[in-house]
């Protein structure tokens, strides 16, 4: 049953043509009047008790007294009472039949509130409404009364009817004695319309009493479907909710549905098998009503809901989002990876701050400011001291500085061995808007699925900038994924973002072999509801719904969901790099480096030092030459 709109019908023939003369006099006129006053009184106090009543009549009737509004209180209705008229004959300018769905369209101005009771006072000439009743309304009950004598399987099978899950017809016994005395009764009957043995249902004779409550008066109709074939469109390529293994046989967890209901409520399934065909094709099939319902993924809209009657939801997803898995960073940096950048600036600034201090409190003693700072080194890189100060400030201070120094190498080194012996990767995009600002571009099928749209009209920022940043990509017939391909390769090749349904998009990647190079982001698009799609006013909807709600509550959708799931997901390969292993000469590049660039300073350094010293001895050798000469001179 559809929760959101809960319409209840109450046809009321007021005219009829009785078949006897004797009926024409007033005095039988009045008291079928009295009967029907007194019933739709029963009616409204007893099964219908406390919903909102609207009356609807024909333009041109007068209300009667048996109908006047002013009578209403006696009805025991507590809601106040709308009317609404409708008219008999359809001039051009009022309406026109829509052959898409199948009735007139703008003959009913009205919207119906959700739990609203409608009286329908109509002559029979009211043909339109009811042989093509307002699709918009999505009837949940009729209850057709006539003080006629009737033939039950003709009313019960208008269209006004059929459409409605709930169905009674209230008419008097063929007897003209009984119509006109004071104990005449009411006969009720239903249709069942799918059950194997007979469709027409006698309930008995009316009595407030017997049908005091709605389960009395509308019995379930659908609880045998035996004589009903459900035709069901799906396209069957969509894993894991509907597929076709290698030998051609259906399954999923869709399939598993519907098998399920087919077995608890003995209807027959006819599959109409769509291979590539866009999503708007098959919606619009089953709109018009060459299908009853679509099998495959569709998630909960505004839209959908207005066009079709939607099931109770059996599966919450939205659209993922697969990206590649960025390679791990190169080897020699290892040296880097222990400590984040904000720590090495603090190790910098320390190294530079305490280098200052100790030649602020040591530059009587020792005056340059390189061989203070080499002593602040030393304990960083665990090198012993040859000389330790004798000022006590001095040593306090390095005493401080050795303790963070010993602090700072034991950190480094523990982290340094698991940076060596496990690769380190950059940070992984994780969401929509981390997506957006990276460089990847997103990637989609154009089957007609509603998120490229949505995606461009989005008033949202993140998703109106990744609606910007989407391609497109068409349907390729003769590809085995009719093109979902494309974007897998671009995704491998490092420019795409892919987005699919969740789910589906998992198994592709799985099955193409991809699955260890891409990941999926924590973030879905557009997550919802997953529902089926039936075609518009289909009574028997609620037994769907039922069947659903059970099989949710039992475990076995999640149970089926799984095992779907688990058929194409193959187990990612084990990475052995990502394993503990022995210390390589790969892992030790950074080290190599580190230790070639400190020789090469070192050799820069010691060739200084050889020039400088030379330098300085010829200029003594200089010196004590020219000493040498003046002495000589002097003598």
């Amino acid at each position: 049953m559809n929760l959101a709109r809960i319409i209840i019908f109450i046809l009321v023939i007021t005219e009829y043509k009785p078949c006897v003369g004797a009926f024409e006099n007033q005095t039988e006129t009045s008291a079928v009047g009295e009967l029907l006053h007194r019933t739709l009184s029963e009616i409204l106090s007893g099964p219908l008790k406390g919903r909102r009543v609207t009356v609807v009549v024909d333009e041109d009737q007068e209300i009667r007294a048996v109908v006047d509004t002013g009578k209403k209180s006696s009805w025991g209705i507590s809601e106040p009472v709308s009317l609404v008229r409708l008219p008999v004959a359809i001039p051009e300018k009022r309406g026109k039949f829509e052959n898409r769905t199948g009735s007139f369209q703008g003959l009913v101005p009205f919207p119906l509130e959700s739990g609203a009771v409608v009286i329908i006072f109509t002559p029979i000439d009211l043909w339109w409404f009811l042989d093509f009743p307002p699709v918009e309304w999505s009837l949940s009950a009729v209850l057709i009364m006539t003080p006629n004598s009737c033939s039950p399987s003709d009313l019960l099978r208008i269209p006004l009817a059929t459409t409605s899950p709930s169905l009674a017809l209230i008419c008097p016994s063929s007897s003209r004695k009984a119509l006109v005395s004071n104990d005449t009764s009411l006969q009720v009957w239903t249709w069942t319309p799918f059950a194997s043995g007979r469709q027409l249902v006698h309930l008995g004779p009316w009595s407030s009493k017997v049908f005091g409550t709605w389960k009395h008066l509308f019995i379930d109709r659908f609880s045998d479907m035996t004589q009903k074939e459900i035709s069901i469109l799906c396209q069957t390529k969509d894993r894991p909710l509907i597929y076709t293994d290698s030998s051609g046989v259906l399954k999923g967890l869709n399939f598993n549905i519907m098998k399920a209901l087919s077995r608890w409520l003995k209807f027959e399934i006819k599959y109409t098998l769509e291979g590539n065909v866009r999503w708007t094709t098959m919606t619009d099939l089953v709109q018009t009503g060459q299908n009853d319902l679509m099998l495959n993924y569709a998630t909960l809209t505004p839209e959908r809901n207005r066009d079709f009657d939607l099931t109770v939801p059996y599966y919450r997803e939205g659209f993922g989002l697969m990206l590649e898995v960025p390679p791990p960073l190169p080897r020699w940096q290892n040296i880097l990876y222990p400590f984040s950048w904000i720590v090495w600036v603090s190790v910098a600034v320390s190294i530079i701050t305490s280098g200052v201090t100790l030649h602020l409190l040591n530059h009587k003693f020792q005056k340059s400011l390189i061989t203070n700072m080499i002593t602040v080194l030393q304990s960083i890189i665990s090198r012993p001291l040859e000389k330790v100060p004798p000022q006590w400030r001095v040593r306090n201070f390095l005493l401080v500085w050795w303790v963070v120094s010993w602090l700072i190498n034991m950190s480094y080194t523990c982290n340094l061995i698991a940076v060596l012996t496990v690769p380190s990767f950059p940070k992984k995009v994780q969401t929509a808007q981390e997506l957006v600002e990276s460089k990847y571009r997103l990637c989609m099928l154009d089957y007609g699925e509603f998120v490229p749209e949505a995606l461009s009209t989005s008033t949202n920022p993140t998703l109106a900038a990744l609606g910007k940043k989407l391609d497109m990509m068409p349907i390729v017939d003769h590809l085995e994924e009719i093109g979902e391909e494309t974007c897998a390769e671009r995704v491998v090749a490092g420019t795409h973002a892919h987005t699919e349904t969740y789910s589906y998009v998992k198994i592709l990647y799985s099955k193409l072999g991809y699955n260890s190079f891409v990941y999926s982001l924590q973030e879905q698009l557009y997550p919802g509801y997953l529902a089926f799609l039936v075609h518009k006013n289909s009574p028997w909807k609620y037994k769907f719904d039922q069947g659903i709600q059970w099989l949710m509550e039992t475990g076995l959708l999640l149970k089926w969901y799984q095992e779907s799931m688990e058929e194409f997901i193959a187990p990612v390969k084990e990475d052995k790099s990502l394993h503990l292993q022995p210390l390589s000469l790969a892992h030790l590049q950074g080290c190599f480096l580190t230790l070639c660039f400190g020789f090469c300073a070192s050799v820069v350094v010691m060739a200084w030092e050889v020039v400088s010293h030379r330098g300085a001895d010829f200029g003594k050798g200089a010196n004590n030459k020219g000493d040498s000469t003046t002495h000589l001179e002097g003598d």
